[in-house]
């Protein structure tokens, strides 16, 4: 009997079936070979007819499904075995700025660890080399040592045959009961501008981002207010969109520019929606596929690395100036003059961002850093055996290009160049300041 193609199954799934409905069943494996059961249950959300008396909540005309249209990946939730997800389960137990969110937490923090939990399984219609890696692993582990609230993800294979596998990534649900999840674009589109358009949130600068999250936020509050919808007694709006431009302009500096995220869009930015306390809040960072890739041109990298730059803050200083009036390079201008915003307007952020960067490059008796551990655990995957969605041979060349074969050094390096950029300006700042 010829065995179901997982990919396609998920690809070509329907997600209108009863909540909690029991459906397939199938056959994970980790890379040590240890199987994992993977249960699917139907919709996310349940969509049959609701009887007796209704509770009418802010957003109930808001469509929740998850629909093939969300990304460039086949995706569908399943109920994983917890076992699958020991390093999460441990790291929530030992450590107390844990920053993973998971829609167990409550349960985890009183100790109990269910049997299974709710995951989105998802496989990659068209860069199987990039899903094959530990790139988008590698990303979340980052967030989370950065005290970036973030999702926890598992790379995880299913056996089509003897000696073929399809590579999926298992993302542990992060939505809490009552709770609903926007994107910036989505939210935008149906509650603030109330247009078609796809392309309406400019992410290219951190006060691009932090001007959107504001107009989503004040969009959110004014319909709770037009409504008649209750907030906790002294609720202070302002306090809200102080303490969430603070949080955003960690976050970019983090993902953006200290791991390089070309896929930092308003489609893998969102919020979340309490229905119960009609409150909003940043949503946790997903969506890591294109960690690392950073852009830089040869140039500045050479410039960095044989200038001698690093002798004074001063020198460093009045390069990066120069940098910023000469360079033709916009990816570098633009790390530069974000970083001089955040030091301006959110030097905590700044701050907070350099002593975690320290504590990741520092190294004890000459032993590997922190960021030398990571990064050993991205693995470059073998590419034979290995096929895409459409049962293509992947041969070698096609993974020349992908990001998960760079060299680490040169990871490393880049996020050494943001955390002296930061330094620099950090230091400038605060000399402003002490004036």
């Amino acid at each position: 009997m010829k065995k179901t193609n997982l990919f396609n199954y998920i690809e070509n799934k329907v997600f209108r079936d009863k909540l909690w409905e029991k459906g397939k069943t199938f056959s994970l494996v980790d890379e040590n070979d240890k199987v994992f059961e993977a249960e699917e249950y139907g919709s996310y959300v349940d969509c049959q007819p609701k009887t007796g008396e209704e509770v009418i909540k802010i957003y109930d005309e808001y469509d929740t499904f998850l629909g093939k249209d969300e990304g460039g990946r086949a995706k569908q939730f399943f109920r994983i075995e917890s076992s699958c997800f020991k390093e999460l389960i441990e790291e929530k137990k030992n450590n107390p700025n844990c920053s993973y969110v998971t829609c167990v937490d409550e349960l985890l923090e009183e100790g109990y660890v269910p049997e299974k939990m709710s995951a989105i399984l998802m496989g990659h219609k068209y860069r199987p080399a990039r899903i094959a890696s530990n790139v988008e692993n590698f990303g979340a582990r980052m967030l989370n040592f950065f005290e970036v609230p973030t999702m926890f993800c598992k790379k995880l294979y299913y056996n089509l045959s003897k000696d073929k596998k399809q590579v999926f990534l298992a993302s542990v649900d992060y939505l809490k009961p009552n709770e609903i999840m926007m994107n910036l674009n989505t939210y935008m589109q149906q509650y603030v501008y109330k247009t078609d358009t796809d392309t309406i949130v400019r992410t290219r600068n951190v006060n691009q981002v932090i001007s959107a999250y504001e107009k989503v936020f004040k969009a959110h509050y004014k319909k709770v207010e037009d409504e008649g919808f209750k907030l906790d007694e002294g609720f202070d709006i302002e306090s809200e969109l102080s303490n969430m431009r603070e949080q955003v302009a960690y976050m970019f500096l983090v993902r953006q520019h200290a791991f390089g995220d070309s896929d930092f869009m308003a489609r893998n930015l969102g919020v979340i929606i309490n229905q119960k306390t009609n409150k909003i809040s940043v949503a946790p960072a997903y969506d890591f596929e294109f960690f690392c890739n950073y852009g830089y041109n040869v140039g500045w990298k050479f410039k960095l690395r044989y200038d001698d730059v690093k002798n004074s803050v001063l020198r460093k200083k009045y390069f990066f100036e120069q940098y910023v009036q000469n360079s033709d390079d916009p990816v570098g201008t633009s790390l530069i003059n974000d970083v001089k915003e955040i030091a301006k307007t959110y030097p905590n952020a700044l701050s907070r961002f350099i002593g975690k960067a320290d504590e990741l490059l520092q190294s004890v008796d000459g032993k590997p850093c922190k960021l030398d551990e990571f990064l050993d655990e991205i693995e470059v995957a073998d590419p034979k055996n290995w096929i895409n969605s459409n049962k293509v041979e992947i041969d070698s060349d096609s993974f020349k290009d992908s990001i998960e074969v760079s060299n680490k050094k040169d990871v490393k390096e880049f996020f050494e160049i943001v955390r002296d950029v930061c330094e620099v300006y950090s230091n400038e700042s605060q000399a402003e300041m002490s004036e």
